[in-house]
């Protein structure tokens, strides 16, 4: 870790750092703002929302990945933070719900700006500017290790679900999955999940596949998504794997 730390600039990466916590901040304030919104509509996102409440997941994932590739960067400068930073896959975006993705940015915003100080003292810098985004940013609700998401798509200790998912494109995937081809990719799928079930989670998870096949075959597409929802990430990993994509997809797929 010396040696690593030998052939680090320190001024380099407290403002490396500094300015990969700025890009969340444009998302947390859009994400506050969605929020907002849809607590005026009763939680749902509306199409007639401003353009700038119409954030994809792609964009959310592509600046939390930057963030991360930038801490862990950095890392043997403060070893001792390593354990703040909980990875998260695009599906895991996908999966989380409004509140949580703020809570999650707030809180990576948060542990970026931390760092930067600590590379910024390391280099001998003046303080860097201090954080626009408190622990307690939404009001209520403590930004700690604590992140707001689905069973599914659990980004860290205690994850729960509390309000809709954001985007239209979401809410109306689920009219466009082909159930009868979704229903063939179940089926391999639950056969693949027969031959590596080990653990009990993973007979219930293969129940909940078996039964999202039997909704896919019934026409059925809201309960296809619920026995999805319930069969977890083992499965989706599974899916992922083996390459089903439609089912994989349904995964990630929001009832209207």
């Amino acid at each position: 870790m010396s040696s690593d730390l030998q052939n680090l600039d320190f001024a380099t990466a407290a403002f490396d750092l500094d300015a990969a916590a700025e890009a969340f901040v444009p998302f947390i304030e859009r994400l506050n703002g969605l929020i907002k919104l849809m607590d005026a509509n009763d939680g749902f996102f509306c199409n007639k929302f401003p353009p700038e409440f119409h954030i994809s997941y792609d964009e959310l994932y592509t600046v939390h990945h930057a963030g991360e590739r930038t801490f862990f960067r950095y890392l043997p400068i403060y070893p001792q933070l390593k354990g703040e930073w909980i990875c998260a896959i695009r599906q895991q975006i996908a999966m989380t719900f409004t509140k949580g993705l703020r809570e999650v940015f707030a809180e990576k915003y948060l542990v970026l700006k931390k760092c930067a100080a600590i590379a910024g003292a390391k280099a001998g810098l003046p303080a860097m500017k201090e954080a626009k985004v408190s622990h307690n940013y939404f009001g209520e609700v403590h930004v700690g290790d604590r992140y707001s998401a689905n069973q599914a798509g659990a980004m860290g200790p205690g994850a729960h679900a509390h309000d809709m998912v954001f985007t239209q494109t979401q809410q109306t995937a689920a009219d466009k999955l082909d159930l009868t081809a979704l229903a063939a990719e179940l089926s391999k799928l639950r056969e693949q999940l027969r031959a590596a079930a080990v653990e009990p989670d993973h007979d219930i998870a293969l129940g909940q596949v078996a039964a999202a096949e039997a909704a896919a075959r019934a026409g059925e597409r809201g309960k296809v998504l619920d026995h999805l929802r319930g069969a977890g990430n083992w499965a989706l990993d599974v899916a992922t794997k083996i390459g089903v994509n439609l089912a994989s997809e349904a995964f990630n797929t929001n009832p209207r």
